[in-house]
């Protein structure tokens, strides 16, 4: 399998840099809020559900519980915007795609990257919230970064995936969303894992989703380490969708400007 990263040079660095800030802009520019709404959308959905399952479903007894579910909810929001917005990059940016000359995969990467500019901004949040939640950090809190890393690089990998067949065959949009609303409730988010029978427990971990938020939270809100297992596991995954990705892309980036 030959991958191909011609892609990695300089005027293309700048297209991609150029592209991120732009549709950044461009993506609340209409709004009256402006880049608030980033924070709103998933501080409004924390708000409902740690009201439904602190008070109904009694998950709010869980140990910083408001912080458990708020940092479940900024991640997956994040990885469902950005494979979203990286699915539909090249449509977006159809006009482009017969006009200039330029890597097509570049697009996929800026809206990538795009998402990652907002998901930093509800990171911050987070620790604020964190802050005033009167967590003691640890020295686990800098897994957090790698954690992130992590998160980019599988939405980066299935992007390029979704992105190489979206304008071909654009029924891919409905069923991705529809997989997402599955995940959303199949990755313990609201839930803790410890609810789920423990012989059933190996398959939600085999979502590498639900890896990453639970090392995310067990490394920056509990202070616990992270196993070199799950880190492990987690590259094997990544290094697979980014293969995989960039493989899909390289054979289909020809057809493009015939799928517009």
């Amino acid at each position: 399998m030959k991958i191909s990263f011609k892609f990695l040079n300089e005027r293309n660095l700048f297209l991609t840099q150029q592209f991120t800030i732009t549709d950044f802009k461009l993506r609340y520019s209409q709004s009256f809020l402006g880049y608030f709404w980033s924070l709103l959308s998933p501080l409004m959905m924390f708000g409902v559900l740690y009201f439904v399952f602190s008070v109904f479903m009694r998950f709010g007894k869980r140990p910083h519980y408001q912080l458990y579910l708020l940092s479940g909810i900024m991640l997956w929001t994040f990885f469902s915007e950005a494979t979203l917005g990286g699915m539909n990059s090249l449509l977006f940016k159809s006009s482009l795609l017969n006009k200039v000359s330029f890597s097509r995969i570049i697009i996929p990467i800026s809206s990538i990257l795009t998402s990652t500019i907002t998901l930093l901004i509800n990171i911050v949040v987070l620790f604020v919230f964190i802050f005033f939640s009167k967590v003691h950090l640890q020295l686990t809190v800098f897994m957090g970064l790698l954690i992130i890393l992590e998160l980019i690089l599988i939405a980066l990998g299935v992007s390029l995936i979704l992105s190489s067949f979206f304008l071909r065959f654009r029924d891919i949009q409905w069923i991705w969303t529809v997989l997402l609303q599955a995940g959303f409730w199949g990755t313990p988010i609201v839930y803790p894992i410890d609810v789920v029978p423990e012989k059933y427990q190996i398959l939600f971990k085999v979502n590498p989703m639900a890896r990453i938020i639970m090392n995310f939270r067990a490394a920056v809100i509990y202070g616990e380490k992270i196993s070199l297992n799950d880190i492990g596991f987690t590259w094997v995954v990544i290094s697979v969708l980014l293969a995989l990705g960039l493989f899909t892309f390289n054979k289909t980036k020809h057809n493009l400007p015939e799928w517009v």
